[in-house]
């Protein structure tokens, strides 16, 4: 049996590998500031920024391979099922632009869902009193938070009903306060969305494959690990302040 990656599934898998090249080229002293342990609001800055390269066409056909192209000789019985006209060993060019036309699709409506989780982690943590979060109702707050947010409302008219919130660890696994940092910082007013959309287009969109763009970015990024000031580096690697707008650009490219 075949059992394939969709894109969707290709993304999801780049997202959590740089934290993984994170540790490998980190040449910190010390283990506590090493690879990825940076102050928790930069952390997923790296992994937003390989998000990127999941929608670029060469790297589409890199990242892209059909089964039957594949060496399949230890499964004599898989073999003889497979016809002998075999297909492009990559995606068809048509796929290519299909899937990137889809990058920006509810783009919108996903970061007012992150805003919305962001938001309750927050009246999650920051309870008036004990008492407060000892009577609070997650559902509800969860459910009031995500329509108030969205816009969007469900045929349902009990906002108590179901744990929503439980499908997202993030509020208990060591970023408890701190969902924000996906959207929006208050610390260094910008998010790790922010700051990895304004690194792709200031040194890999017209070069997403650039050796000097990456060494630099390994250089001045990944080795320090958390041993200086993140942000500082950033502003390093850039020549200037982070700005919004790289971010922005990606809800309506075509404007």
């Amino acid at each position: 049996m075949v059992i394939s990656l969709s894109s969707l599934e290709i993304c999801l898998l780049l997202i959590k590998f740089p934290k993984g090249i994170h540790d490998l080229l980190g040449r910190s002293k010390y283990a506590t500031f090493h690879g990825h342990r940076t102050v928790t609001d930069f952390r997923e800055t790296p992994s937003q920024l390989l998000e990127y390269w999941c929608w670029v066409p060469e790297c589409l056909q890199m990242l892209s391979c059909h089964y039957k192209n594949l060496s399949l000789s230890s499964s004599t019985e898989f073999t003889a099922s497979i016809k002998d006209t075999k297909p492009s060993s990559s995606l068809p060019d048509h796929l290519i632009r299909s899937l990137s036309a889809a990058k920006e699709v509810n783009q919108a409506i996903s970061t007012l869902r992150q805003i919305a989780f962001s938001k309750f982690d927050m009246e999650i943590h920051h309870p008036v009193s004990h008492k407060d979060i000892i009577s609070m109702n997650l559902a509800e707050v969860f459910n009031t938070l995500l329509q108030q947010t969205t816009l969007l409302n469900g045929p349902e008219n009990n906002l108590k009903w179901g744990n929503g919130y439980a499908t997202t660890p993030h509020y208990i696994w060591g970023q408890e306060a701190n969902y924000y940092s996906y959207v929006y910082d208050t610390h260094i007013y910008h998010s790790t969305r922010m700051l990895a959309a304004d690194i792709w287009h200031s040194l890999f969109s017209r070069n997403p494959m650039s050796r000097e763009a990456g060494m630099k970015y390994r250089a001045m990024i990944l080795e320090p690990g958390g041993t200086g000031n993140e942000l500082g580096a950033v502003e390093k690697l850039l020549g200037r302040k982070p700005l919004p707008e790289a971010y922005l650009r990606d809800f309506a490219p075509s404007t």
